[in-house]
């Protein structure tokens, strides 16, 4: 099911208990990225931290949203693919980073399940 936007992903990952909201005021410049480092380590949920202060004690304008693709899981639920689906992806964004051409018609014929997906990857 893909996501229309990041609110979706939010609400969908609140009903499965994967993301957690901070409401006390948490300060941009250190503890929070203490908090995100903590998180990352231990594969814990995405946080929307909705009160952030700025290093000069202001109100920060808008809420944070960190560690949304922390673990394997929500980044393949962002992607709307399965987990094992992640290996074959990043394999082929490997190969694409460093092609190599085909020696002969065969090679081409051969390559053409890899362009086809190249093309159902275009973004939205």
């Amino acid at each position: 099911m893909p996501f229309q936007n990041l609110r979706e992903f939010i609400t969908l990952l609140e009903k499965q208990n994967d993301l957690v909201r901070v409401t006390q005021p948490i300060n941009t410049h250190l503890e929070m990225t203490e908090i995100q480092t903590r998180l990352i380590k231990n594969k814990g949920p995405a946080v929307l931290f909705e009160n952030p202060i700025n290093p000069d004690g202001t109100p920060a304008t808008m809420p944070v949203l960190v560690n949304l693709f922390g673990t394997k899981d929500r980044v393949a639920l962002g992607m709307d693919r399965t987990v094992s689906d992640l290996r074959e992806l990043g394999e082929t964004l490997a190969f694409l980073r460093q092609p190599e051409p085909p020696s002969g018609i065969k090679d081409a014929v051969g390559m053409m399940p890899l362009v086809k997906k190249m093309l159902s990857m275009k973004p939205k």
